[in-house]
């Protein structure tokens, strides 16, 4: 398959909102941004930065930017993972559901209110990872980042 057709295919993936891998990277947590973005190590020893697929986090100077990105932390700190990608965005991060053995990651984000599901990258009415009951579930619990009075009025994304 040449370039630009293996891009196409890949964009496909993108605009249909699948979760499908295009490719698989894993590594060891090196360094964590955020709530969504983390620097793995492979073992050949090649730098991945990582964009979790899907959800979103607070930035920093937001409230819950450093619960969000604690809670990364929690869940992958030094800890090896595999990454099941898509594609690259336009700031050169692999853009993956990130697994540490079977525990999705991504998932577990939005289950504790960590983070948001994109609604610019995320078929919200398709739903084809399954990831918009667990967010409505952390909303209506009110738990992490939607107990907070902003996010309770306002979603994150408006």
């Amino acid at each position: 398959m040449g370039k630009l057709t293996r891009a196409a295919a890949v964009l496909g993936l993108f605009w249909a909102g699948a979760a499908q891998a295009a490719y698989e990277i894993t590594g060891k947590v090196s360094d964590i941004s955020d709530g969504d973005t983390f620097t793995m190590i492979s073992d050949e020893g090649v730098p991945y930065k990582i964009r979790l697929l899907h959800i979103d986090s607070p930035e920093r100077g937001k409230p819950y930017y450093k619960k969000a990105k604690q809670a990364l932390e929690t869940l992958i700190s030094r800890q090896t993972v595999r990454g099941d990608c898509t594609w690259l965005d336009s700031f050169n991060r692999h853009l993956c559901v990130i697994y540490v053995g079977d525990f999705d990651v991504n998932r577990a984000m939005l289950e504790q209110g960590a983070a948001w599901l994109h609604p610019k990258y995320y078929d919200y009415d398709k739903d084809p990872a399954e990831l918009l009951p667990v967010q409505n579930k952390a909303r209506q619990g009110k738990v992490g980042l939607w107990g907070m009075g902003e996010y309770s009025r306002r979603a994150p994304w408006d």
